[in-house]
């Protein structure tokens, strides 16, 4: 085929960016569900073409700050896809990119490892069941290509002390990565004793260095998922129907974190991270703040995020059994779809006639024990689950 100069590929791309940019743009204020399925398509596209732009540079020599230039705006691009969709795809565009560059090299060691530790934090992230068989297909051959890039980076004090001084955060991520837990692909569904104490050590560390992170996405992530392996003996956002911290103090702790990482993931964020918020905000009894980030989650979700519906986590006591509720039937939605006041916290909560079968189930009548589970919409009446097993 026709050989294309490397000025103008370099504007072919450039003019697909800003068309993908045009596009996203025009589409941001229309609310069909048509329209956010393409928004969040573009924006994986996006991303994609930043990282061609970045590793064109990279093998033609560019210098390195123009070459880290473009990657900086893939990885923001990147973040901002992942965040926007359960799918697989963003994900594998925010580990294709960095390694392509690995491979490509010349770039300064500190850059080299800003770039393992993009891959690492990316991998912690990844739950594989949650993806289709084709995507699950696709990230094994990921996992393959990248090879000794899964494992963590040797950090020497002096390659810390470097990334320090360049004022970066990779240091501080993979320090802490060092000292804590497997999470994301890596991690058991179990969590051991020496997965919890290496949790608190890296969330000493973290919380330690605050000063530093408290504005990087990685270490702010990672913080929140050993966190809440402290608190509730859980990878975070792992299986259904998990149970929820229990102590007042730690429930305000993963709260005010939440709301940090949630800020600095910037407009859009992370649907599973935006959802905890809310879950976190219901505990800490802010009911009405609550409900407004779930009616926005459920909106912007609805179509384009199947993980919505999943139940997550469920009301537990100290000893992590659900609590059992009882509560009247307020209302009738439509059919099969109630209003439930809960007695023992005047508060209301969906329940789903599906979930009750061969209940007795109408305006006033009472609601003798369900347990409360939440989602993306918000908080649903479940079976109290048995002991031993689900329902």
């Amino acid at each position: 085929g026709e050989i294309v100069d490397e000025k103008e590929r370099l504007t072919v791309l450039e003019e697909a960016r800003e068309a993908v940019q045009t596009a996203i743009d025009k589409l941001g204020g229309q609310s069909m569900r048509s329209s956010r399925r393409t928004r969040v398509n573009l924006s994986v596209e996006r991303a994609s073409i930043y990282g061609f732009l970045a590793t064109d540079q990279a093998r033609r020599g560019a210098s390195p700050e123009d070459v880290w230039s473009a990657y900086d705006a893939a990885r923001t691009a990147a973040r901002a896809a992942v965040g926007m969709t359960d799918t697989y795809f963003p994900l594998d565009v925010s580990l294709w990119i960095p390694a392509d560059l690995l491979e490509i090299g010349n770039l300064p060691l500190q850059r080299e490892l800003e770039l393992r530790a993009d891959i690492c934090s990316v991998l912690d992230r990844i739950d594989p069941e949650y993806f289709s068989p084709e995507q699950q297909e696709r990230f094994n051959k990921r996992r393959f290509n990248l090879g000794e890039l899964l494992r963590l980076p040797d950090l020497s004090e002096e390659a810390f002390q470097a990334l320090d001084n360049e004022g970066s955060t990779a240091g501080y991520y993979l320090r802490a990565r060092s000292l804590g837990p497997d999470v994301g692909h890596a991690a058991s569904d179990e969590v051991s004793t020496d997965d919890q104490k290496r949790a608190t050590e890296a969330a000493a560390f973290l919380n330690q260095s605050w000063h530093k992170i408290d504005a990087d996405f990685r270490c702010l992530r990672y913080l929140l998922q050993c966190e809440w392996i402290v608190a509730t003996g859980r990878q975070l956002l792992r299986g259904e129907r998990a149970p929820l911290p229990t102590d007042k103090a730690q429930r305000h702790q993963l709260l005010r974190l939440a709301r940090v990482v949630n800020t600095v993931a910037g407009p859009g964020g992370d649907n599973a991270l935006r959802y905890l918020e809310a879950v976190l905000v219901w505990l800490t009894d802010d009911e009405r703040l609550a409900h407004e980030m779930w009616r926005d989650l459920a909106y912007e979700t609805d179509f384009i995020d199947p993980r919505r519906v999943i139940r997550r986590h469920i009301v537990t006591g100290e000893d992590g059994a659900p609590l059992v509720f009882s509560g009247r039937i307020e209302s009738e939605h439509d059919s099969g779809r109630f209003t439930v006041r809960v007695d023992e916290q005047n508060r209301r909560v969906q329940l789903l006639a599906r979930d009750f079968p061969g209940a007795d189930l109408a305006y006033g009548r009472t609601v003798p024990r369900f347990a409360i589970a939440f989602n993306y919409i918000g908080l649903i009446a479940v079976p109290v689950p048995k002991r031993g097993g689900g329902t």
